[in-house]
């Protein structure tokens, strides 16, 4: 017995601010509007089912948030820098926790790395243990 996996469709759905609204453009269905940026997969999928005579939860959309070009270069580099801090972030917690655990094997107490590190004697604790 052969195993046939139904694929589902995904459906691209353009989405840009008109005036008041947010205009939908769903390629090869339709187009709609939707007043809120937060309705607008609900009703791109509201409007797939209609026009396809399918159960709403039978696909998938792929929703694009057209920017207005004045803010496009902001949005780029907002999302650029808040995964830049991310990875930033990360390295300071690793470096923190081989910070911890190098003076714990010095001899330090918890305390006393956390008064070091700026944290809490727990937290100190937490980040020698992680280290190791």
């Amino acid at each position: 017995m052969e195993n046939h996996m139904a694929t589902r469709s995904t459906y691209d759905v353009h989405v840009h601010r008109e005036g008041k609204f947010w205009a939908i453009d769903v390629p090869g269905i339709g187009f709609t509007q939707a007043t809120r940026l937060t309705s607008v997969e609900e009703t791109a999928r509201d409007m797939v089912a209609m026009v396809k005579d399918v159960d709403e939860a039978s696909f998938d959309l792929n929703v694009e948030i057209v920017v207005p070009h004045n803010a496009d270069d902001h949005v780029k580099q907002a999302r650029a820098l808040r995964a830049e801090a991310a990875r930033i972030q990360a390295q300071a917690a690793l470096e923190s926790a081989r910070s911890a655990a190098a003076l714990k094997q010095d001899g330090l107490t918890y305390r006393e790395i956390g008064l070091v590190l700026d944290v809490s004697h727990q937290r100190a604790q937490q980040l020698a243990s992680s280290a190791r």
